[in-house]
């Protein structure tokens, strides 16, 4: 028989934890090396200009292997299959390769903006820190400060790009046809302008709570 599914907290775990972790290589790896890079080739651009540049195009490396398994945890958190590997046998047989890719304008236009939020936004709080309290040497800031900089950065970006996420969920659940106006349209006729705030708290607190512990290690 085959082995029971997971509780539903956990439902579409493994295919997040496949795309997540070459996700965070790509990112961070594309931010740290591309930032370096700029900082050392354009000396007197403006930090935060750098900060930008490097964040976006670290995001747009990452999204390019996190959509797919975006595309099928999402459908089986949904409740559209009972398991991943249903799921992917699914999309294949009806979309084929593309079908992994439904919605990656509305990921890119959540997951974008958020990291050109987070990342300049924690490097920018780190640095004020560290010339207050540090003596301007940001290897001195403590874990827990470092925690509490991560989630304050991360929980202002996670608020900013809410109504994408929205849109990027619903395009990512639907059946593959919609346009993000038409995503948009939908949701303004449906539900209001309320609608592109669901899950604000919860996405608020979760990735305030999974900025802290990464930035602890970052």
């Amino acid at each position: 028989p085959p082995p029971p599914p997971p509780p539903p907290y956990f439902a579409g775990y493994n295919a997040a934890l496949c795309s997540q972790i070459p996700y965070g290589m790509a990112v961070f790896g594309t931010y740290e090396n591309l930032k370096g890079a700029l900082a050392a080739r354009f000396p007197d651009q403006p930090r935060m200009l750098v900060f930008f540049v490097s964040s976006a195009a670290g995001d747009l490396a990452g999204s390019l292997v996190l959509t797919p398994g975006e595309v099928v945890k999402q459908k089986v958190q949904a409740g559209q299959h009972d398991t991943v590997l249903a799921a992917v046998r699914s999309i294949l047989r009806e979309r084929g390769v593309k079908g992994f890719y439904q919605g990656y304008t509305g990921l890119v236009a959540r997951d974008l903006p958020f990291r050109a939020i987070q990342l300049p936004l924690y490097e920018t709080l780190k640095q004020a820190f560290a010339d207050r309290f540090c003596e301007g040497s940001t290897d001195s800031i403590s874990p827990p400060a470092a925690a509490l900089l991560g989630a304050g950065a991360g929980m202002v970006a996670a608020a900013a790009t809410t109504p994408v996420d929205v849109i990027k969920t619903q395009m990512m659940c639907g059946a593959g046809n919609e346009s993000v106006p038409g995503v948009v349209a939908r949701l303004l006729r449906t539900d209001g302008p309320k609608a592109f705030f669901n899950g604000l708290a919860q996405r608020v607190g979760f990735l305030g709570g999974s900025s802290a512990v990464f930035f602890i290690v970052y």
